[in-house]
């Protein structure tokens, strides 16, 4: 579960303060899938990078299945974040590696896996939709076809594949996979 509590933020900006999120109180339940809808500039983006800390809040409390995540420790936060799948609507893709590969990226730099569990469940994920694809680097897939299908499924692969306990997703496009 994920709950706001009274949580908001503000940025300094030539000597005046711009709200970017009022006060905000809600609950998001295990398993609920959640809409947030809005007008450009409306703090749908910072509310969503209010959950991981990647932004800190001006105030309130964040918890994440009642631990109080605005009250982490830099240790305790990079082990929270590891528990949570982020997919944001800009890529973050390396250029310079094929579409395995960078959904293998998270799995071989956390360490915790073997070379020949991380290419199987590499392969698990790429088989869905256009498995051809995964040797291809991000760059030569196209426009729409790469943001709709190959590139966010594959940007949820490389989350999906640490296997995290939570799953946020920025602006969603439609996608082949069953998770």
């Amino acid at each position: 579960m994920i709950e706001f509590q009274n949580v908001h933020k503000t940025y300094r900006v030539a000597g005046k303060d711009i709200p970017a999120l009022h006060p905000t109180s809600l609950t998001i339940e295990n398993g609920q899938v959640f809409g947030l809808i809005g007008h450009s500039g409306a703090g749908k983006s910072t509310l969503l990078r209010l959950i991981n800390r990647l932004e800190e809040s001006s105030g309130g409390k964040i918890f994440v299945d009642g631990e109080e995540v605005t009250a982490l420790d830099a240790n305790s936060l990079r082990r929270f974040r590891q528990q949570v799948g982020m997919i944001f609507q800009h890529f973050n893709l390396l250029a310079s590696k094929t579409v395995a590969d960078n959904v293998a990226l998270p799995l071989t730099l956390a360490g915790e896996l073997s070379r020949s569990e991380i290419d199987r469940r590499v392969a698990e994920l790429l088989k869905t939709g256009q498995p051809h694809r995964g040797q291809q680097r991000p760059d030569v897939q196209t426009g729409r076809g790469r943001i709709e299908t190959d590139v966010r499924g594959h940007l949820l692969g490389r989350e999906c594949a640490r296997h995290p306990l939570r799953r946020v997703v920025h602006e969603p496009a439609p996608l082949e996979f069953g998770q």
